[in-house]
Formats: C-alpha cells, sequence, structure tokens
C-alpha cells in the first residue's frame, strides 16, 4: 500500500485538535471530514505508520473477526510535533507538495525537510520585503 501524504498530514492535524491529555479512540480523534475525505484503508495505514515512525502514541490492537483494528490515541510525539510544525501551514504544504511531485517516492523525513526548506524561503522573503 503507498502512502497517501495528505491523509497523514490530516491524520496528524486531527490527532492535535481532538486527542487531549487523555487515551481517545479512534471516533472521537479522526474528523468526520477526514473520513469523508479519505478511505478507511488509507487512514489506518497512515495511523499505524505514524505510529511506526514515533510520530504518535497510539495503542493498535486487532481483533479477530473484525476488519479494523482497535485503536487508541494517546499523543503526537516530540518528533511528530516537528513534523506537523514543518507541514501544517497551506501555503508551505502546497509549495512542498509542488516540489515533491518531481519524483516518484518521498520520504515522510524528506519531505518534512523540503517544507522545512520551504518554510525557511518564505522567512527570509518576508525578511527581504520588510
Amino acid at each position: 500500500m503507498k502512502l497517501n501524504q495528505d491523509c497523514i498530514r490530516q491524520v496528524l492535524l486531527d490527532i492535535e485538535q481532538n486527542v487531549k491529555l487523555e487515551l481517545v479512540n479512534f471516533e472521537k480523534a479522526i474528523s468526520k471530514s477526514t473520513i469523508e475525505k479519505f478511505s478507511h484503508e488509507d487512514i489506518i495505514y497512515s495511523i499505524k505508520k505514524l505510529d511506526e515512525a514515533n510520530y504518535i502514541d497510539v495503542s493498535i490492537k486487532n481483533i479477530a473477526g473484525d476488519n479494523y483494528p482497535l485503536i487508541h490515541f494517546r499523543s503526537i510525539t516530540w518528533e511528530g510535533h516537528k513534523f506537523l510544525d514543518n507541514i501544517r501551514d497551506n501555503k508551505v504544504w502546497s509549495k512542498t507538495k509542488g516540489i515533491a511531485k518531481h519524483f516518484e517516492s518521498i520520504s515522510i523525513t524528506l519531505l518534512s525537510n523540503i517544507a522545512s526548506q520551504v518554510m525557511t524561503n518564505l522567512i527570509t522573503n518576508e525578511i527581504h520585503i520588510s
């Protein structure tokens, strides 16, 4: 399965918005608009990959006979916040995706690095304008 970068970003934004200092289940963490915009498989896969990358602290339990795992979110990790801070701004995200589309495959780490450089360039331009 291929990672959906937009889904990864939206899942992180949802978790940040909806998960406070308590254990929260899937239905409370992931917004209805995200569920309507992305396939259930993309969302679950994104959550699993964000967990593997240590970007989120989550409990995932597969239940026999059920197509979807039981998911409880605890928080976004330090690394997850760093990544999200690089890709949160819509202008930065749009420019980052524009750069990334020229390549067949981009890792999440490289995507974060591109976003960081895009943000740095935007800030530099703002400093020179002021």
